[in-house]
C-alpha cells in the first residue's frame, strides 16, 4: 500500500520538508494551478490551536527556480543557527544521562533538569538547549498520574514543556557552567516574588466566575462566549484549568434541582436528563447572580434578558433556548490545547485539588428556594398537560413564555386521581343499584300469581 501524500493548503501536495530551527521548509506542487505549480513556504505549527500555518509562501512555474529558493531558505536558516551558536559562545557539549544525577523518586520542581538529546531536534542537541529550570507540573512529582513539565530554558528564558520521559536527569548548581548559574539566579528571582503575588495563588470560585463573566463579555453574549474562554483557559497553568473543571462540575452538582429542572421545562419546551445537563450549562454561562438566583427562585429567570429573548422565537423548540452543551466541554479543549491533542482532562480531575474547605464554601454561598427539592423528571410524566403543574411552580415563567392562563384540560388534569376515585365510586353504585333491582325483580316474580289461559298479558 502506498504511503498516503501529505497536502497543504490550496491543495498542494508535499514534494520536500525539512525541519530546521523550530520550523519546516518545505517544497510542494499543485500541477492544477496554472499560474504557480511550485510553491516554497516556512510552516509552523500552532499548538495552542492544533494546526499548521504558512509563512512567506513563494511560487512560480520554473520548478528549477522553485527548487533553487528552497535550497536557499535551507542555507539560510542553518547560517542563522551557526551565528546563534557563535554568539553565545558556548563551546558545543552534548549531556547524557551519565552526566546527570537520576530522577527516580525526585521532585523536579525548583531544579535544573537536563533534556535528552533523542528528545531535541538535532540542531537543538547541546548543552545551551539542554538546561532547564523545572518550573511545576504534574510530571514534576514522581506519584503524580500526570507527565507534563514546565520549564524555563536557562539560555533563553523561554518556557517550555516536555514530559517527565524526556529528561535525562537533574544537574547540581555546583557543576553548573558559569553562564548557566548567572541566568539561574536571574529565572529563580522573579519565581520567588511570583510565589508572594495575586497570581500565584490557585484559581477560586471568584475566579472562576470572573472568567465566565469575561468570556460572556468580549463575545457580546453567551452564545459567543466559548472559544474567548478557551482562549483564556489556555494561558493558565495546567493545575488551574483542572481547577476551573472541577468547580464547573460541583456547580452542576448543585444545581441538580427538581424545581430548577421544572423551569428548564418551561423555557425550553421540554427537558430531558442530558438536556438538564445543557441547561444548567446555560445558566452557570450567565453568571453568578443570575446562577444564584434561580437557586434562591428558579421562577427568577424570568427577569433575565436571555430569556425574555426567547418568547419572540417563531417556535421554542428543544435546544433553541437555554442549551448550551459547548459549554460543558470549554476546560477539556483547553486542556488539549495546553498539554497536546492526548492530553485527557477526565483522568487528570480524578485527583481533586480544591479542598474539603473549598467544596463547603461553595455549597454554604447557596441559598435554596424552600421548595427547590421538588421532584420534577421533565416533561415525560403521565400527566396529559402538565402546563398547570409548572404554572404553579413557576407563575412568572409560565406568564412571559406563554402569554395565558392555562386551559380546562390542563387544570383538570392535576385533578385526575380525584376523578378517578369518583369513577370507581360510580361504579360500585352502579353495580349496587343492579344487584338492588335484581333482587327486587326476583322477589316480585315469586308474589305474582300464575296467569289464566286467555287473560291479557
Amino acid at each position: 500500500m502506498a504511503d498516503k501524500k501529505r497536502t497543504i493548503q490550496d491543495g498542494y501536495e508535499v514534494i520536500q520538508a525539512v525541519k530546521l530551527g523550530g520550523s519546516e521548509i518545505i517544497l510542494a506542487k499543485n500541477e492544477n494551478n496554472a499560474d504557480a505549480p511550485y510553491i516554497v513556504s516556512d510552516c509552523h505549527w500552532n499548538r495552542a490551536l492544533c494546526c499548521e500555518f504558512h509563512q512567506d509562501v513563494m511560487g512560480g512555474k520554473d520548478f528549477l527556480e522553485v527548487m533553487k529558493l528552497f535550497a536557499h531558505r535551507l542555507s539560510e536558516r542553518v547560517i542563522s543557527l551557526e551565528t546563534e551558536r557563535e554568539t553565545r559562545g558556548i563551546p558545543f557539549q552534548t549531556l547524557t544521562a551519565a552526566d546527570c544525577q537520576p530522577i527516580k523518586d525526585v521532585d523536579l520542581e525548583g531544579r535544573v533538569v537536563v533534556i535528552k538529546p533523542e528528545s531535541l531536534a538535532p540542531e537543538f542537541r547541546s548543552i545551551d538547549y539542554q538546561l532547564a529550570l523545572c518550573t511545576g507540573g504534574f510530571g514534576a512529582s514522581p506519584t503524580a498520574r500526570g507527565r507534563a513539565v514546565f520549564c524555563q530554558n536557562l539560555i533563553s528564558g523561554e518556557s517550555t514543556q516536555c514530559d517527565r520521559s524526556d529528561i535525562a536527569g537533574t544537574l547540581p548548581d555546583e557543576h553548573l557552567p558559569d553562564w548557566a548559574r548567572i541566568n539561574l539566579d536571574a529565572l529563580r528571582k522573579p519565581a520567588e516574588k511570583e510565589t508572594e503575588s495575586e497570581t500565584a495563588k490557585p484559581l477560586d470560585k471568584e475566579q472562576f466566575w470572573q472568567m465566565i463573566d469575561d468570556a460572556r463579555e468580549t463575545a457580546d453574549g453567551w452564545k459567543d462566549m466559548f472559544d474567548p474562554l478557551v482562549d483564556a483557559l489556555s494561558l493558565l497553568e495546567e493545575p488551574d484549568i483542572i481547577r476551573f473543571k472541577q468547580i464547573y462540575n460541583e456547580y452542576q452538582d448543585l444545581a441538580y434541582k427538581g424545581k430548577l429542572w421544572a423551569a428548564a421545562s418551561l423555557i425550553n419546551n421540554g427537558c430531558s436528563d442530558d438536556g438538564f445537563i445543557d441547561f444548567r450549562a446555560w445558566l452557570i454561562a450567565q453568571g453568578k447572580d443570575v446562577y444564584m438566583d434561580a437557586l434562591a427562585s428558579p421562577d427568577s429567570l424570568a427577569n433575565v434578558a436571555a430569556v425574555q429573548a426567547f418568547k419572540d422565537m417563531p417556535s421554542r423548540e428543544y435546544h433553541a433556548a437555554a442549551s448550551f452543551e459547548a459549554m460543558s466541554y470549554a476546560a477539556n479543549d483547553a486542556y488539549k490545547r495546553k498539554l497536546g491533542n492526548d492530553a485527557d482532562i477526565f483522568d487528570a480531575i480524578n485527583n481533586p485539588l480544591l479542598t474539603d474547605q473549598e467544596f463547603a464554601d461553595m455549597a454554604s454561598e447557596i441559598t435554596y428556594a424552600a421548595d427547590i427539592d421538588e421532584k420534577w423528571t421533565g416533561f415525560y410524566i403521565e400527566w396529559a398537560d402538565p402546563l398547570a403543574e409548572l404554572k404553579k411552580r413557576c407563575p412568572k415563567l409560565y406568564t412571559l413564555l406563554n402569554g395565558e392562563e392555562p386551559t380546562v384540560a390542563a387544570q383538570s388534569a392535576l385533578q385526575k386521581p380525584n376523578e378517578k376515585e369518583s369513577v370507581l365510586e360510580k361504579i360500585k353504585q352502579d353495580r349496587e343499584g343492579k344487584q338492588e333491582k335484581q333482587h327486587s325483580d326476583t322477589q316480585k316474580s315469586k308474589t305474582q300469581k300464575p296467569k289464566k289461559d286467555g287473560q291479557e298479558h
